[in-house]
């Protein structure tokens, strides 16, 4: 009789553990809003992302290699790509501040793309398919009769994210990944041109 109520008991403990929600599954749908930085570890135009915030002086960052007289095309400054081994749930929205230094600019302007690269099994044979969902422009442009010289932020305050291809999440074995551009507009007849 004792065996059968230790044997009961552990069958009992085992089903507890076993229907106890993990951690992630407690939380429900809240997402953490993490800070990430785009980090100077980079190969060509592809960094890294950093969760270190900048130190004062000069943050990390890149030249805008938009010279004149070319001007209001966009051009890549940087990328970033992490491959996802698992499933990903995407939030709604995101946003984003970038700083600037720069001298003799009429306008500058980012266009960001988020993307997500994955694997279409619904075809045969599988297929690798691009997603963008995100796309979003924000700038800044210097008020009449002046210029943007000096330092200053171009931010986008919250932009929803087209998850309409992932209903379900995103499945195992994908890409996320971020691209960013920069348009510049210079003033005319000067020779001190900067954007970082």
């Amino acid at each position: 009789m004792r065996r059968l109520w230790q044997t009961l008991a552990l069958a009992v403990f085992s089903f507890l553990v076993v229907s106890m929600p993990s951690e992630a599954e407690s939380r429900g749908n809240d997402f953490a809003d993490v800070a990430f930085y785009l980090s100077r570890d980079c190969v060509g135009e592809n960094c890294d992302l950093a969760i270190e915030e900048p130190m004062s002086g000069k943050p990390k960052h890149w030249v805008a290699q938009n010279d004149p007289p070319v001007q209001s095309e966009y051009y890549p400054l940087a990328t970033w790509e992490l491959n996802m081994g698992g499933p990903l749930d995407l939030g709604d929205s995101y946003s984003y501040v970038i700083w600037v230094e720069s001298t003799n600019v009429q306008e500058i302007n980012f266009r960001t793309t988020l993307f997500i690269s994955w694997i279409d099994s619904s075809v045969n044979p599988a297929e690798t398919r691009m997603t963008n969902i995100s796309i979003d422009e924000v700038g800044k442009t210097a008020p009449f009769g002046a210029l943007l010289n000096g330092n200053y932020t171009v931010e986008l305050e919250s932009s929803t994210l087209d998850k309409s291809e992932f209903p379900n999440g995103v499945p195992p074995y994908t890409t996320f990944g971020m691209k960013l551009e920069t348009s510049i507009r210079w003033a005319p007849d000067t020779q001190n041109n900067t954007a970082w």
